[in-house]
C-alpha cells in the first residue's frame, strides 16, 4: 500500500487547499523529498499524513491538546472543517475530518475526528519519526524507557502495564516514605510558626510565599507583609533560616514525591497485559533485534561489539532494555560506552527496526523521516540514508529537510540507488495563504548534449558529453553492479567507471558504441576539461560524432517512459532491462 495523493484543506499551517501528488511520470507512486526553510509549512504536511493515516499528531489521539499542534487554520473561522483525504496506489481513497460542537448539557465545545480508526495498514506502528522521539527516549526516566517504546507500537501499546510489576511496588515504598519524611518535617515547621499543620499542608504549593508573609528576621527593617493585612512575626536570624532551610527541604520533597506518581500512573493507568500480547511483542522485539545489529555495525564505526540484545522482561513483566555484548566478553548499556553521536544512532535504529518488524507483520512499508537526520553528524547520516535505501528498497520515504546542501545529497544518493522519487520545494509561507509548493520529478531525460548541439561551439558539446558520460558511468556503475576499485569517500572519474561499463556491454547491441565512445574519449579530456590552444584544430565532425555516440547510449541507457536506468536482469538471455521492460539489450 503506498501514498500517491494528499488533498488537505484548513488544516494545521494550511488555510485553504493544498494538493500534493507522489507520483512520477507514469502514475506510479514514488518517495518524496520536502525541501523549506523552517516555518515553511513542512510539518503541516507531515501531521495532514499523520491525522489522515492514524487519526493522530504526534502521536497523540487527541486533537485538543495543548501541547500538541493546533489540527484548525488559525487563519480562518473557528468552525472551520480540517479535512485530509489520502489517495492510494490502488486507486483507493481515505477522507478524515476534524470538526467542533458545542456541546449544551456540558456547557462545552467538543472536538470531533471522523472517523477515528486508522486505516488499518497503517494501525500497527507510527509513520512518523521527528528528532523529538529520539530527544524523549533519551531525557524520560529509567523506569519510563521501560515502556516508551511499547507506546511505537499502537497494537499493543494500550495494554502494555501491570499494575503488579515490582518496579511499581519499589516506587510506591519510596513513595510512602517520602510523604512520611515530609509529613514530620511539615509538623516540625508548624511547630516553629506556631500554626496547625493541617493549615500548612493545604499552603504547600505556595509554601515560601506563606512563610515569608508571616515571619521576618529579626534584623529585618520589614514589619508589614505587602498587603500590610498582617502584621510580621519578628524571630531571630538562626530561627528565620532554620525556618527556610525546613520550607525547602518539603518543596524538594514535594517535587520527587510528584516525579514518583506520575511514574506509578503511567505504569497504572490500563490493564493486565494478556500472555498472548506479551509474546506477540516478543516476537516482534527478536525480530526488531536482528535488524538493529545489522544495521548498527553498518553504518557506525564501532568494531568492538559482539551483539545487540532487547532484553523484555527481566526487571518486570514490560520491562525493556538494550544490551551491549562486547568481544571483550562484557556486557553494558549503550549510555554507558557511546558517544552522544553513537546514542543517537542507536536509538534511531531501534525504532527503525521496530518500524522494520511491524512492517513484517502487516503494516505497510511507508516512513516518513521529519528533519530526524538534521542533527545527526554527515557522515553517520549520510550513511543511514544509504542504509535505508539499500535494505528497504520496496519502502515508500518522505523526507523533510531545511538545508539546501543536505537536499542535494539526499538528491544524489536516491539517484544513485535507482530510487525513484520527486521533490517538492516549499518556496514561501503566508499566514493567509499557506506554503507555496514546487514540484518535480526525478528522474526527467536530460537535454543537456541537444541544446549544446544548438550552439555549434565544440568546446561547450565537448563539455556537454564530458558531464552526460559522467553521469552515465555514475547511473549504471550502482544498476549493473560493476566491479571497481574502492576510494577514500567513493569518489570517481570516468577513468574509473568507464572500464566497468564498457565490460558489461562487451555482449550487447551496444558494444561497438561503446567501442566508438572509447576511441573519441580524447575529445571530452583535451577540449571539454582543459584548455589547450591546440585542441582547436580539432574537426566539427569529430566533435558531434563524440556527442551523438553519447547521445545514443544514454537513448540505450535511460527509459523516458518509465524514467529509469537499465539494469541487471533475471532473464538470462538479456543483459540489461528498464524496469517497465519496454527498454531490453539482448545478448548478442
Amino acid at each position: 500500500m503506498r501514498v500517491s495523493s494528499i488533498k488537505i484543506s484548513h488544516f494545521r499551517g494550511i488555510p485553504s487547499e493544498l494538493n500534493l501528488q507522489f507520483t512520477d511520470i507514469t502514475g506510479k507512486a514514488v518517495s518524496a523529498i520536502i525541501y523549506g526553510d523552517n516555518g515553511s509549512g513542512k510539518s503541516s504536511i507531515v501531521d495532514a499524513l499523520e491525522f489522515g493515516l492514524q487519526s493522530r499528531i504526534e502521536r497523540s489521539t487527541s486533537i485538543n491538546n495543548p501541547t500538541r499542534p493546533a489540527v484548525f487554520n488559525q487563519s480562518i473561522s473557528a468552525d472551520s472543517l480540517a479535512t485530509v483525504e489520502i489517495g492510494f496506489d490502488d486507486n483507493s481513497h481515505l477522507y478524515r475530518d476534524a470538526h467542533t460542537e458545542y456541546d449544551e448539557e456540558k456547557q462545552r465545545v467538543k472536538y470531533i475526528v471522523n472517523p477515528t480508526k486508522p486505516h488499518q495498514d497503517f494501525s500497527r506502528c507510527p509513520v512518523v519519526l521527528r528528532r523529538n522521539d529520539i530527544l524523549s527516549y533519551s531525557s524520560v526516566s529509567e523506569i519510563q524507557k521501560q515502556v516508551y517504546l511499547m507506546k511505537c507500537i499502537y497494537s499493543y501499546g494500550s495494554s502494555v502495564r501491570v499494575s503488579t510489576d515490582p518496579e511499581i511496588l519499589k516506587i510506591k515504598e519510596n513513595c510512602v516514605f517520602l510523604k512520611q519524611k515530609r509529613r514530620e518535617l511539615i509538623k516540625e515547621l508548624a511547630a516553629c510558626l506556631e500554626i496547625d499543620s493541617e493549615e500548612l499542608l493545604h499552603q504547600i504549593t505556595n509554601l515560601q510565599g506563606y512563610i515569608r508573609n508571616r515571619i521576618t528576621p529579626d534584623s529585618s527593617h520589614k514589619y508589614y507583609s505587602k498587603n500590610k493585612e498582617r502584621r510580621l512575626k519578628r524571630v531571630p536570624l538562626k530561627v528565620f533560616n532554620y525556618i527556610i532551610g525546613l520550607c525547602n527541604e518539603i518543596i524538594s520533597l514535594t517535587t520527587e514525591i510528584k516525579k514518583l506518581e506520575g511514574a506509578i500512573k503511567t505504569f497504572t493507568d490500563a490493564q493486565n497485559v494478556s500472555k498472548t500480547v506479551f509474546v506477540n511483542l516478543q516476537n516482534l522485539l527478536r525480530e526488531a533485534e536482528k535488524y538493529l545489529y545489522s544495521a548498527f555495525i553498518q553504518i557506525s564505526n564501532v568494531d568492538y561489539i559482539k551483539s545487540i540484545e532487547l532484553v523484555m522482561g527481566d526487571k518486570s513483566e514490560v520491562s525493556l532494555e538494550i544490551k551491549l555484548h562486547l568481544n571483550s566478553g562484557r556486557v553494558t548499556t549503550p549510555q554507558r560506552i557511546f558517544s552522544e553521536a553513537n546514542y543517537d544512532l542507536i536509538i534511531l535504529l531501534l525504532h527503525i527496526s521496530l518500524f522494520r518488524a511491524c512492517a513484517s507483520a502487516g503494516q505497510a512499508k511507508f516512513l516518513i523521516l521529519d528533519d530526524v537526520l538534521q542533527s545527526v553528524d554527515s557522515v553517520i547520516r549520510t550513511r543511514f540514508v544509504e542504509y535505508l535505501l539499500k535494505e528497504l528498497n520496496d519502502w515508500q520515504f518522505v523526507i523533510t529537510c531545511h538545508d539546501r546542501l543536505w537536499l542535494n545529497q539526499l538528491k544524489y544518493m536516491f539517484q544513485r540507488a535507482s530510487h525513484q522519487f520527486k521533490e517538492f520545494n516549499i518556496s514561501r509561507w503566508n499566514f493567509m495563504k499557506g506554503p507555496t509548493i514546487v514540484s518535480r520529478n526525478h528522474e526527467l531525460k536530460d537535454d543537456m548534449i541537444s541544446k549544446a548541439l544548438e550552439t555549434n561551439n565544440s568546446r561547450l558539446i565537448a563539455a556537454a558529453c564530458g558531464v552526460t558520460l559522467e553521469m552515465i558511468c555514475q547511473k549504471l556503475s550502482v544498476s549493473l553492479e560493476i566491479s571497481i576499485h574502492r576510494k577514500p569517500e567513493d569518489k570517481y572519474t570516468i577513468g574509473d567507471l568507464w572500464p566497468g561499463i564498457k565490460k558489461a556491454f562487451k555482449k550487447s547491441p551496444v558494444s561497438a558504441l561503446c567501442d566508438k565512445i572509447d576511441s573519441l574519449l580524447v575529445i571530452r579530456n583535451i577540449l571539454g576539461c582543459h584548455y589547450n590552444e591546440w585542441a582547436n584544430s580539432l574537426s566539427d565532425s569529430e566533435v558531434r560524432e563524440f556527442a551523438n555516440s553519447v547521445q545514443d547510449l544514454y537513448n540505450c541507457c535511460f527509459c523516458e517512459k518509465c524514467g529509469s536506468w537499465i539494469s541487471i536482469s533475471d532473464d538470462k538471455e538479456i543483459v540489461a532491462d528498464c524496469k517497465c521492460q519496454s527498454m531490453q539489450l539482448k545478448k548478442v
